[in-house]
């Protein structure tokens, strides 16, 4: 906590290891200090013990988790590998829903699937600076954030134009959510 206000990571990636290109392990080796063999076990995977007590260890109350999906670049880390860490301290542990065109089709279904998980918003990548803090500060209090670019996209998730499996209940919060309301 800095005063009353809580310290957020506000974009971080645990992909598995098994899944990044080499260069990445190069920039990491340069420029980074996380110590990655004791976060992550000999599948590759984060442990989420481990993972929450270095964030604690770092004075961090609340981590924004981001899922990747861009196969050039860094790979495909999915939503799902998120879930451990969020099932295991959901207080620290939160993530952004992420939706990549060229992979997620139709994207209505996809970010229902994601929101049904716990996704706790979904921010455009050319956001402005002021809606990406009005975004980490809804994810500190425990609220959720969506992009005003995303209202169509929000709007047929509450039109059960995906798999419907959201209660009439979750479909009430995500529209006022939506609009502003949280």
């Amino acid at each position: 906590m800095v005063g009353e206000m809580p310290l957020v990571d506000a974009h971080v990636h645990l992909p598995r290891l098994t899944a990044l290109p080499p260069f990445w392990f190069d920039w990491a080796r340069r420029h980074g200090q996380v110590p990655l063999e004791e976060l992550y076990g000999t599948d590759g995977h984060p442990i989420p013990e481990k993972v929450d007590a270095y964030f604690a260890a770092e004075g961090v109350d609340v981590v924004l988790l981001l899922p990747e999906y861009s196969p050039r670049t860094v790979g495909v880390h999915p939503y799902e590998d998120l879930l451990p860490l969020v099932a295991h301290n959901p207080r620290r542990f939160r993530f952004l829903a992420s939706l990549n065109p060229h992979l997620h089709y139709p994207a209505v279904v996809h970010l229902e699937r994601q929101l049904e998980a716990g996704a706790v918003g979904y921010l455009l990548k050319e956001e402005a600076p002021e809606a990406i803090v009005e975004a980490i500060r809804a994810a500190a209090r425990g609220g959720m954030y969506f992009s005003p670019g995303v209202a169509d996209l929000v709007r047929a998730v509450l039109e059960g134009k995906g798999p419907a499996k959201l209660t009439d209940r979750e479909r009430e919060v995500l529209r006022l959510m939506a609009e502003g309301l949280s």
